[in-house]
């Protein structure tokens, strides 16, 4: 009898929309989660599409690190590659549009897909600075290519960031 990891194991996914909506919400739930508890409002996790779960979840910790590059998804990228060299089974979900640096990064290690919530435009829009260079463009000059599915629940991750401004240290960078 196989277990449910050979199972999975067996089943072929070629795009992130061959995922469930449920679990990719999930996951981006829960990056939201640890957004919320973060002193820099940023969460990211990475789902394993083999095994249909969250294998990791981080924040952004820059302030707690005093490291500039511990964005969430460098944290978590690095957590995973930690353990497991091979990310080409996992997605990247950010509750914000990854920058440069972390779409890069996601390209280097090869994950699968990137989903995100709050573009970057949106991001300076409510006053975040950043480097206003697409995701996307920055897959589309890397090798291999990312698939990108960019505004997933981008109605709460908004909202999040809205309301994040109104918070004493909103928009703080």
């Amino acid at each position: 009898m196989k277990n449910d990891s050979d199972q999975f194991a067996s089943t072929k996914l070629d795009r992130v929309d061959d995922i469930s909506d449920e679990l990719l919400e999930s996951a981006m739930r829960q990056a939201l989660e640890v957004a919320m508890r973060a002193r820099r409002p940023f969460g990211a996790a990475l789902f394993d599409i083999t095994r249909r779960r969250v294998a990791y979840c981080r924040p952004n910790t820059t302030r707690e690190d005093h490291d500039p590059f511990a964005h969430a998804e460098m944290n978590v990228l690095r957590a995973a590659a930690q353990s497991d060299s091979d990310l080409s089974n996992h997605i990247l979900l950010s509750t914000a549009e990854p920058c440069p640096m972390c779409a890069s990064a996601a390209i280097i290690g090869q994950v699968k897909a990137i989903a995100f919530g709050t573009s970057i435009a949106t991001l300076v829009q409510l006053g975040w600075r950043q480097i206003q260079l697409p995701a996307a463009t920055v897959i589309a000059h890397g090798s291999p290519r990312i698939e990108v599915r960019p505004h997933f629940l981008e109605s709460e991750t908004d909202l999040f960031y809205q309301r994040y401004q109104t918070q004493p240290y909103g928009g703080e960078q």
